[in-house]
């Protein structure tokens, strides 16, 4: 316990005045002075002592008021700001809906479209699981058209193939569709591969060319023009001894009874057609009309193998 200063020099203040009064005769009223004296010494003592202490004045802490954050979806905040942005997403959906070809957007669209639906409007959502069937069936229809314009603009048969497998597979390998839709895109599929392979067969008919690697070229319009120009200068018993043969580079090489006629090349970007003589041969580098006026060059060497042919 700590003693404060001025309540010991009260102490000593009250003894010494109590000392002096010792020496004034003893009486009743210096017996009562001294002790009210003593006391009053005594108490201002005590009570400078307890005020002497500075007191420290705590600073306030600034705490900022906390905010209330508004409840999630109350009626104003749906109001205002979420029914409009759900209304949004229904209408950007829509667009893709409705325009799309590709599976995996559109069905992955669907679901979002219902999912915002269900968040905005019952009834509606009645209505669009009503139609969905019906959504999806017009899917099909444009993902068909797409797909054929595909493997039409495709050039060797096995792309062909895989495009029209492709078809099916894409869609039901990860969406359910109803039995009258898996019908639809069935019979679509089976389409794809009849005109692939009835194209084929029609073109192998008039020319058919023999493959000799594992490369698999699909005979394209300007080799079948070029073909169709250069046997419509043919005899029937000169087509009758004409064959083809498919080489890995997509060179078509043409034999006249198994003795080489020359060569042309209208597969990929660099277009080229050999043209043979008595004892050389030229490599002519062009298109599909250039090579069609060289046409005469190989009639020339026809006749040349026939007459050699006819001496033999």
């Amino acid at each position: 316990m700590k003693v404060n200063r001025y309540f010991i020099l009260g102490i000593f203040l009250a003894m010494g005045i109590l000392s002096s009064l010792s020496n004034i005769p003893n009486d009743g009223f210096a017996s009562i002075a001294s002790a009210i004296l003593f006391t009053l010494l005594s108490y201002l003592s005590f009570k400078k002592s307890k005020t002497y202490v500075k007191k420290v004045k705590k600073k306030p802490i600034n705490v900022p008021p906390v905010k209330e954050t508004p409840k999630y979806q109350t009626d104003d905040y749906y109001e205002f700001i979420q029914k409009p942005l759900l209304k949004k997403h229904l209408f950007d959906t829509a667009q893709i809906l409705m325009n799309t070809t590709n599976p995996s957007t559109f069905f992955s669209r669907l679901d979002f479209f219902e999912l915002r639906l269900s968040e905005l409007d019952k009834p509606a959502l009645d209505t669009f699981l009503a139609k969905r069937n019906e959504i999806v069936a017009l899917f099909i229809d444009r993902y068909y058209e797409k797909t054929k314009e595909e493997i039409a603009n495709l050039k060797k048969l096995l792309p062909k193939e895989k495009k029209a497998q492709l078809f099916l597979l894409d869609v039901i390998k990860e969406y359910e569709l109803s039995d009258e839709n898996f019908e639809k895109i069935s019979f679509y599929e089976s389409k794809l591969v009849e005109s692939i392979h009835v194209k084929e067969e029609a073109t192998s008919k008039s020319f058919y060319i023999r493959n000799t690697n594992d490369y698999s070229y699909a005979i394209n319009k300007n080799e079948e023009s070029f073909l169709t120009s250069f046997t419509s200068t043919l005899s029937p018993e000169d087509m009758d001894d004409i064959t083809y043969e498919r080489m890995s580079d997509g060179t078509i090489a043409v034999y006249y009874s198994r003795m080489p006629l020359g060569k042309v090349r209208l597969q990929k970007r660099k277009h080229s057609m050999q043209i043979l003589g008595d004892y050389n041969s030229d490599l002519v580098y062009g298109e599909l009309d250039n090579f069609i006026e060289l046409l005469p060059e190989w009639i020339n060497y026809l006749e040349y193998l026939k007459s050699d042919r006819q001496n033999i």
